[in-house]
């Protein structure tokens, strides 16, 4: 397989959520009448392929996400996005690719184990993972480990980092919006304003969140999104919030929710408002087991990839559900874009980073050992 004209192909269809249909389409197209493969195509477009060749053994799993971001593309590349709006600034086209030849490898080298790979829509935001896992489409499988991984545009090509223990935290999307009555600003008693309401809960919340978790504990709370009001002499009568907070913990992120409604209903009953608070998205964190971490670095052993012990990181990731469920670990791919963060609309990691990630996966698959002898 041409994995270098396969990942272009992907990135200029890129699609969001579960409306991945052409993504899933050319996926299928690829593995067509293999026969070696049992594909099971579930509802919200995701694909679970299995193969068997194994007997008894128990199953490894293997994951990439499908879903892109809606961001109008400014890489300039010869195979940017052909759909407005949206774009694979998150490097969701190279996990797919990376996966792909990792299927392709197993066919061709006629494989004696049991593996499982999987093409999951709605990673940015949605949930996707949690959706595969109720779906119940893996519940008779005895699933032995399961591993993905994520580009990192910072690092070069041939560079990966890992860590045992959590490397992704829990995300946590949600929208605050306060609802007032509008009115000249000549005459404000007529008025309750939104706008108001709004900034007091910013600001508190700001003031509170260190006060409710322990401060050894990192937490991120931010808006990102603000709308209010509709002409500058008018009071706002509606004032919306859309923003996201990060912690290690389920617990940590409870307790921020809990405050949020609670400062949210205080600050609308103060300003006789009305007010909803809505969560959206949010995960488990991803957490690494340890003996899959120690076997990850005996894998990479003397080779010429360059391993990196790495920290947390407070950006989410839904493969947090998987890790839930099974003994998992993810790393990063260094891919090469120093210049661009992921979800830039330049963010182009380099192609060269496809085979390190098919080889690295291949090793896991295998539990090739490449350890010089001492």
């Amino acid at each position: 397989m041409n994995l270098h004209k396969i990942r272009e192909d992907l990135h200029k269809i890129p699609e969001i959520g579960f409306d991945v249909y052409k993504t899933k389409d050319y996926i299928l197209d690829l593995f067509q009448g293999r026969e070696e493969l049992i594909v099971k195509e579930l509802d919200f477009n995701a694909l679970v392929i299995f193969y068997n060749q194994g007997g008894d053994q128990p199953y490894l799993l293997f994951r990439a996400d499908m879903d892109a971001l809606p961001i109008t593309e400014k890489s300039a590349c010869s195979y940017s996005s052909t759909h407005p709006q949206t774009m694979h600034a998150c490097g969701h086209d190279i996990h797919m690719t990376v996966l792909i030849g990792l299927i392709d490898r197993v066919l061709t080298s006629k494989l004696k184990k049991n593996v499982i790979f999987v093409f999951q829509p709605g990673e940015e935001g949605h949930g996707g993972a949690l959706k595969i896992i109720e779906s119940g489409v893996l519940n008779n499988f005895e699933i032995k480990e399961c591993y993905a991984l994520h580009v990192a545009g910072q690092m070069p090509v041939g560079t990966l980092a890992c860590k045992a223990g959590i490397i992704f935290g829990i995300p946590q999307e949600f929208d605050v919006e306060f609802h007032g009555v509008s009115s000249h600003i000549a005459t404000p008693q007529f008025g309750k304003d939104a706008l108001l309401a709004g900034v007091q809960f910013y600001s508190t919340m700001k003031q509170l969140i260190p006060q409710s978790i322990n401060p050894v504990e990192p937490t991120v709370f931010q808006i990102g999104k603000a709308e209010a009001g509709v002409v500058r002499n008018s009071i706002a009568d509606r004032c919306l919030f859309q923003g996201t907070h990060r912690t290690l913990t389920s617990e940590n992120r409870d307790k921020i929710n809990e405050v949020m409604f609670r400062v949210a209903n205080n600050i609308a009953q103060a300003h006789d408002l009305e007010v909803e608070v809505t969560l959206l998205g949010t995960f488990d964190p991803v957490v690494n087991d340890p003996e899959l971490f120690d076997k990850f670095k005996e894998v990479i052993g003397d080779s010429d990839f360059n391993f990196q012990a790495c920290n947390y990181t407070m950006t989410g990731e839904d493969f947090g559900y998987f890790t839930s469920f099974y003994q998992g670990l993810l790393f990063w791919l260094g891919s090469g874009d120093v210049e661009n963060n992921l979800h830039s609309d330049k963010f182009l990691p380099k192609a060269e980073a496809i085979d390190v990630g098919v080889e690295v996966m291949w090793r896991l698959l295998n539990e090739i050992k490449n350890i010089k002898e001492k």
